[in-house]
């Protein structure tokens, strides 16, 4: 009995606040988990490409944190299909990212 009596009663507002910060706090973990997997994606294709192209991930990467999700999917596919750097960065730059 003496835990219920020191439970606090919630108006219909906090409920539906902290209904809404659940919500936002849910939103904020489900982007911050999706910019994390991105991050490591475009990390293993700057690894994949210099090793490939004997060229350095340091140098790859930022160009490719600025393709899409499916841009740098597309590109981890067919980087088996590139024979030089410079095939990389011109497909990269169609893409509208200047290498």
């Amino acid at each position: 009995m003496e835990e219920e009596e020191k439970m606090r009663y919630m108006t219909t507002g906090e409920r539906l606040d902290f209904k809404r910060g659940i919500e936002q706090g849910m939103q904020q973990g489900i982007e911050q988990g999706f910019l994390q997997a991105f991050s490591k994606q475009c990390l293993m294709v700057a690894k994949q490409i210099a090793r490939k192209f004997h060229s350095r991930s340091e140098d790859e990467l930022p160009k490719l944190m600025k393709l899409s999700p499916d841009d740098l999917s597309e590109l981890g596919e067919l980087l088996f299909d590139f024979n030089s750097l410079e095939q990389v960065h011109e497909w990269i730059s169609q893409k509208g990212v200047k290498c």
